[in-house]
């Protein structure tokens, strides 16, 4: 707890509702409400709340009052203190790792929970801090601060997407550890995140691109045909390559054309429909190329290796990047890329939303229009279209005429340009 001058934190308070663009003529409210918090000689979290049960309308300006205390340290928690051990931080991230097995959530869930707590287990190594009860926000500004000056192997930043979902693991690990009576205070509520960056991205093919992609890829090869066959998948159906990677034999229906997806994002199953050119691509693959790959050995997956084993999701991203190669494609993609134009190129020929939403088994409509892409050429019709300038000029010829004098002669030099 800092030394406390009610006139200087009055005055902040005002400073942070500046900056928060609260309306003018209600931060008197928020100011009335702080002097009446300031008479208590001890700040508390039920003191707060006792103030806010007097009148239900002040629970939000409470909320941002709370806040503004929390961030100049003048609030103290009080909670019960844990008579337990200090826990070492390995063995906190272990119980909250365990907490989201019971909860079933899904491997990649976990995988990325791990890797955000590595950093901070890194973190805390390196300024020799083990026991969760010595973190403190300090520490964790700390880090914040160190996770953005981190370098990748290849000698990049972190992107600030990826700054942002550590910090929200983070978030939750010490909101599980309070919870579960494991810390006496959660230190990360005061941890904001970085401002996301909307990036104008390109990450998607247009029908040339895929045309040339997917007829670029030899099928005089029994592994050939394999990855024409996957690629075709992709596109057709925008599967994300989870769900491909986890693809059963049982799970294709030839006769019907449909696809069944069991367990894929969020748990969730759906049925995807196949088209015909993909149909007789996975005909000949199942019947024919699929038995000579793994020859004899007895495997459930529908995409295996010659060991019988599920392929490998960089086993895509290598293929993908030499037939890329291959077609003339040099900006960077991924095998997510084919999901993202299937929307795109959905849209474009006129589908529904709501029918593309069911495509890529989106729960909402809004996550669905992230995926849409306005291409250029779109643009460049529509306003060649209806721009009323355009309409009025469009064949007419511009020429420019002019006269420049050159230097030392009396008379004039004539300029002119046109263009039809």
């Amino acid at each position: 707890m800092v030394k406390r001058n009610n006139s200087q934190t009055i005055q902040a308070y005002k400073e942070y509702l500046g900056k928060c663009m609260f309306s003018q003529a209600r931060i008197p409210l928020y100011i009335g409400d702080l002097s009446k918090i300031l008479v208590n000689e001890k700040i508390t979290d039920e003191v707060i709340k006792e103030y806010e049960s007097r009148n239900i309308s002040r629970r939000n300006r409470c909320r941002v009052l709370r806040r503004f205390l929390m961030l100049k340290n003048l609030i103290q928690e009080e909670r019960p203190v844990l008579t337990k051990p200090a826990l070492i931080i390995e063995i906190a991230i272990q119980k909250y790792i365990n907490d989201l097995r019971i909860k079933n959530v899904s491997v990649c869930t976990i995988k990325h929970a791990k890797h955000a707590l590595g950093f901070l287990r890194q973190f805390l190594e390196k300024n020799k801090v083990q026991n969760i009860d010595d973190i403190n926000r300090k520490i964790l500004n700390d880090f914040k601060g160190d996770l953005f000056q981190y370098r990748k192997k290849d000698g990049f930043s972190l992107e600030v997407s990826t700054q942002i979902k550590i910090i929200g693991t983070i978030k939750k690990f010490f909101k599980f550890l309070v919870k579960s009576q494991l810390m006496n205070c959660n230190p990360s509520l005061v941890l904001s995140t970085p401002r996301p960056v909307k990036k104008l991205s390109r990450k998607y093919f247009t029908t040339t691109e895929v045309n040339t992609l997917l007829e670029g890829i030899g099928i005089t090869t029994l592994n050939g045909f394999r990855n024409r066959t996957t690629f075709e998948l992709f596109y057709a159906t925008g599967m994300r390559i989870s769900e491909l990677i986890n693809l059963k034999v049982k799970d294709v229906c030839l006769s019907e054309e449909i696809l069944h997806i069991r367990e894929g994002k969020g748990k969730l199953d759906r049925m995807c429909i196949l088209s015909p050119n993909v149909v007789k691509f996975l005909s000949i693959y199942i019947s024919s190329v699929r038995s000579r790959i793994i020859k004899g050995i007895d495997s459930e997956a529908l995409f295996v290796s010659s060991k019988g084993n599920p392929l490998d999701p960089k086993y895509f991203h290598r293929r993908l990047r030499v037939y890329c190669t291959k077609a003339g494609i040099t900006r960077a993609v991924d095998i997510h890329t084919f999901r993202r134009s299937l929307a795109t190129h959905l849209l474009e020929a006129g589908a529904d939303v709501r029918y593309v939403q069911k495509v890529l088994g989106h729960q909402s409509v809004n996550t669905t229009r992230k995926y849409l892409r306005v291409t250029t050429e779109n643009l460049r019709n529509v306003l060649l279209t209806y721009h009323p300038r355009e309409a009025k000029l469009s064949g007419k010829e511009v020429r420019f005429r002019a006269q420049e004098k050159e230097h030392g002669h009396r008379y004039r030099k004539i300029l002119e340009f046109a263009c039809a």
